[in-house]
């Protein structure tokens, strides 16, 4: 082994890498020099070992930084609402984002999924199994009513709905991340009501959803910019009160079961007017008189229905 100049080695540093001094210099890193690797590990080690153990670890690409997808979900959104899918580039999104676009590159793919993603994450309204037909109404309303207290939300979902019926790429990313599954949960609450006997099961099941979503989006977007922030104030007593409205309806639809047991006893009667209508006296005068009496006695037991009212040239 070649001695060092200037006098015994002396280790600078610590872990597997240690440098020998020699002089004013240090030794050339391919010179096969005996030292130990670490204080305490026993034994020598070549230079080219240590060498090896300190630069041959596999390098770790840098990680990504975790506030980019917040920061560009929000800006997608604020972009989208006020510019449409037109205003919508991967270059705008990175300057309202203040990101580079390399960026946005690695983690999106195309516009159709950068807008999916984004609206994906501001937790879009889903129905849940709250234990009752009303419980699970109010819990889905609550959700819509903490949606558009956003107005960048409220006004990107009502371009998203638009775009979709226009962009196959856009419609298709739409319904495999946000629309199938919220249209299915949607319709299990029919299904669950159904289940526990709340509903006939003759009521279809987009029936009760639609009614709440679809009178709660016409309200909302139907409602003039200046009374927005009123509205905001009492969406959600109007939510309770168009609820109210549903279930009395529904109610109304009772199962055929039910619905049976309550006309047998209008059905009776009528058996029985009828019957003794047609007992009446013979001859054509009671056979005029018998169906007067079958008509009359039908009459009385068919619903009663209100005709509208006429004035005095006869229309209505």
């Amino acid at each position: 082994m070649q001695k060092p100049l200037g006098g015994g080695p002396s280790f600078e540093g610590s872990g597997s890498g240690f440098r020998w001094r020699v002089g004013v210099g240090i030794v050339n890193r391919c010179q096969d020099v005996s030292v130990p690797t670490a204080a305490g590990c026993g034994g020598g080690a070549s230079w080219r070992q240590g060498v090896a153990e300190t630069t041959g670890a596999k390098r770790v690409g840098r990680r990504r930084d975790p506030s980019i997808e917040p920061k560009v979900n929000a800006a997608v959104v604020r972009l989208y609402a006020r510019e449409g899918w037109n205003g919508l580039t991967f270059d705008a999104v990175a300057r309202e984002a203040c990101v580079g676009k390399p960026a946005i590159y690695r983690r999106w793919d195309t516009r159709e999924d950068l807008l999916v993603r984004a609206i994906d994450t501001l937790r879009l309204p889903i129905a849940r199994d709250c234990g009752s037909l009303r419980a699970d109404l109010l819990d889905f309303a609550q959700q819509w009513v903490d949606w558009y207290g956003d107005a960048d939300r409220g006004h990107a979902a009502q371009r998203l709905a638009a775009d979709i019926r226009t962009n196959p790429a856009l419609a298709e990313r739409y319904a495999a991340v946000i629309g199938d599954p919220r249209v299915k949960a949607a319709r299990a609450i029919t299904h669950r009501a159904v289940q526990r006997g709340e509903v006939g099961p003759g009521v279809h099941s987009s029936t009760i959803p639609d009614l709440l979503v679809g009178a709660l989006n016409v309200h909302w977007h139907t409602t003039p910019e200046g009374r927005q922030r009123r509205l905001r104030q009492t969406f959600k007593a109007y939510a309770g009160q168009l609820i109210d409205v549903i279930l009395a309806g529904v109610a109304t639809l009772a199962p055929p079961e039910d619905r049976e047991e309550r006309e047998a006893p209008a059905r009776a009667t009528t058996r029985r007017r009828v019957a003794a209508a047609q007992a009446g006296p013979s001859g054509d005068g009671g056979r005029v008189a018998s169906r007067e009496s079958i008509r009359v006695a039908r009459s009385r037991s068919a619903p009663e229905t209100h005709a509208p009212a006429r004035t005095r040239s006869g229309h209505a």
